[in-house]
């Protein structure tokens, strides 16, 4: 049986788990996966030319407006590439921190799945970052960050 590839991680597994949380029409949020253009890279030329695995935006007029989250998958494969999964962690950081600049926002969130288990996000301010790596959600006060 072959290992569990990053595409096939996305489409099988986290596509439906974050599709629910992130894709609201009442909210106007939209996750997006590959191959898609954040809102910064139109509008800034200090961002970083290289895209994340998904981002996570608000919409505006069905149009993305403001980019809030971004994340970063490796498969079960390369998750023993720790030089990888760091560079994605670090490159999870310089997307977050343009968007709180250029966006003006109070805060940004971090995805970063590695293998099957992907139980770890990171939800930061231009201050400050929280590690979250279990279940229970966020504490309220990070409820609402755009």
């Amino acid at each position: 049986m072959e290992p569990t590839n990053e595409s096939e991680l996305i489409t099988r597994y986290l596509l439906p788990a974050f599709q629910a949380l992130f894709d609201d029409d009442k909210r106007k949020t939209l996750i997006r996966w590959t191959a898609t253009q954040s809102v910064d890279t139109k509008q800034s030329s200090s961002s970083s030319s290289s895209r994340p695995d998904c981002i996570i935006s608000v919409l505006k007029n069905s149009y993305p407006y403001k980019n809030v989250g971004f994340g970063e998958v490796k498969s079960p494969f390369e998750s023993g590439n720790h030089h990888a999964v760091n560079k994605d962690l670090y490159r999870l950081g310089l997307f977050c921190k343009t968007a709180i600049n250029d966006a003006g926002l109070r805060a940004c969130l971090a995805l970063h799945a590695v293998g099957l288990k992907p139980h770890t996000f990171y939800f930061g301010t231009a201050s400050e970052w929280l590690l979250h790596t279990d279940d229970r959600g966020l504490p309220s006060q990070y409820a609402s960050f755009c």
